[in-house]
């Protein structure tokens, strides 16, 4: 018995010799996994602040010791405080076209340390081009009277200004990098100047319409899907030539309903105003052009600075996104009338086009007095207006004066110039939508496979979720990371910053 307890004791003995290293080797395994699975997490970490150093250095530029000076900032930023890593060291190198960045680490161990494994290596590298492309980026601004509104402690085109020029100094280093980078500014409410020395671009500037007062700038839009297209053959057809926009003469009876009245023809005013700085209700041919002419694409930072400084929000009567998106796109476009953009295929221009507005489209007739116009007739003459006479298309108006508001288009709601038909203020709105929407979506395949990124901003909440400009601006966007809606000054000056920072990384890709 006593040996049999003693091999019996032996048996045990083993057991829990086994037991207890088995135990070892099973929370070795175990802790391993935990340890092994904090490397792996922190590999991650430093590679992703890799490439965010390696992308805002490269996007910032300067000289190899800026560059690395801003990488070993944008670590010590993230990992200086860490207990858990030991022994970083950052390498930032240049070859001139590439910037290249490489992070080493210790790991210290939680577990496997009982195994003799101290600490484990972490290793991350992220390689990046220098600035290989060049920028255009056009900055279409909506300068309508509800620009003046509060955003905040300023309005909202004062907020605006201040955003966009911090845009351009952002993405231009201060006016350093403008050799590699273009802007136009293409201001707009519901049409858009092209400045009166683009008038090689434009027919009907002798027009009669215009013998009491010359033309200011702004043009009709053209027919059909050249409304918002870039082609341009210098002729006088759809592809060709603007037409000089004229608000024509309404008719002369029943004095408050017409908004620019006749003086009984249907070629001079009642009245003609005086041009008053960028005042856009000036009776007479040029009312409710925007004074505001656009800017042509320019690497000169002082002149678009100046340009930006300038624009003020001008009270008109509604607000339409086409002309802004249409005019935005041709300021890029290597085609005519300008043809100052790069070539769509050059692969080392990256073209931008960043739209804003603050509120729906509109031709404003649904909430004034201009539908009482519709019963309105003229003396001596009979009122008319041809649409053809503008290059339109659309039915003439003969004998009564029209329910809508005068634009590029003509008069949407009476002379129907996209032949739907409307009966109502929202079929006109409808017809608003589809049109802002071809225009975009034409902006966005101008390129082909080096398309336009566009960026989009909705300020106030006048068009939030639930209204048609939400839903386009939303569509209009490159990405949905690339739409942005502010409805105080801070968000609209963080949504200017973000875009810069973002074209800034656009830059690089290539």
């Amino acid at each position: 018995m006593r040996i049999y307890f003693k091999k019996f004791m032996d048996s045990r003995g083993n057991v829990s010799m086994l037991f207890a290293i088995s135990a070892v080797v099973l929370m070795v395994v175990a802790g391993g996994a935990v340890d092994w699975g904090r490397q792996v997490s922190w590999a991650a970490k430093i590679q992703a602040v890799a490439d965010e150093a390696a992308l805002g250095a490269a996007a910032n530029g300067g000289s190899n010791d800026d560059m690395e000076g801003a990488v070993k900032k944008y670590f010590t930023a993230n990992f200086g405080t860490s207990g858990e890593l030991e022994d970083l060291k950052v390498n930032v190198s240049s070859s001139g076209t590439a910037l290249t960045v490489s992070a080493t680490a210790q790991m210290s161990t939680s577990f496997i340390g009982i195994a003799g494994i101290n600490s484990l290596a972490i290793a991350a590298q992220s390689e990046v081009p220098l600035g290989t492309r060049n920028l255009e980026i056009s900055m279409v601004l909506d300068a309508s009277g509800s620009m003046n509104a509060y955003l905040g402690s300023g309005s909202r085109m004062a907020t605006l200004k201040a955003a966009a020029k911090s845009l351009v100094n952002i993405v231009s280093n201060n006016g350093s990098n403008m050799s590699t980078t273009k802007f136009s500014v293409v201001p707009f409410n519901m049409g858009v100047n092209i400045g009166t020395d683009n008038s090689a671009y434009v027919q009907g500037t002798g027009n009669a319409l215009f013998s009491s007062q010359a033309w200011a700038g702004c043009v009709m839009e053209r027919a059909g899907s050249d409304a918002y297209s870039d082609s341009y053959d210098g002729s006088t057809s759809s592809k060709g030539k603007w037409y000089a926009f004229a608000w024509p003469p309404e008719p002369n009876s029943n004095s408050y309903a017409c908004s620019n009245r006749s003086n009984g023809s249907n070629t001079g005013y009642q009245r003609v105003d005086a041009p008053s700085g960028n005042y856009a209700f000036t009776r007479g041919p040029n009312y409710n052009c925007i004074r505001h002419s656009l800017m042509r694409l320019s690497n000169n930072y002082s002149g678009v600075m100046s340009k930006l400084d300038s624009l003020t929000a001008e009270y008109n009567d509604g607000t339409i996104l086409a002309p802004g998106f249409g005019w935005g796109l041709r300021t890029l476009s290597p085609n005519g009338p300008f043809g100052d953009g790069a070539k769509y295929t050059d692969s080392n221009t990256q073209k931008v086009l960043i739209i804003l507005t603050d509120g729906e489209q509109t031709t404003e007739a649904e909430y004034g007095v201009q539908g009482a116009c519709a019963s309105s007739t003229s003396s001596p003459t009979a009122y008319s207006f041809n649409p053809a006479s503008f290059g339109l298309p659309g039915k003439s108006l003969a004998n009564k004066g029209p329910k809508d508001t005068f634009s590029p288009y003509g008069y949407i709601l009476d002379s129907d110039p996209f032949g739907t038909y409307p009966g109502n203020w929202s079929d006109v709105g409808s017809n608003l939508y589809n049109v802002s929407k071809s225009a975009c979506n034409t902006v966005k395949t101008a390129g082909g496979s080096n398309p336009v990124v566009v960026y989009t901003i909705l300020v106030s909440a006048d068009a939030g979720p639930g209204t048609t400009t939400y839903k386009l601006m939303q569509e209009c966007a490159s990405s949905a990371s690339n739409f942005f809606v502010a409805t105080d000054a801070a968000q609209l000056t963080a949504a200017f910053q973000n875009i810069a920072n973002s074209i800034k990384l656009v830059r690089l890709s290539k």
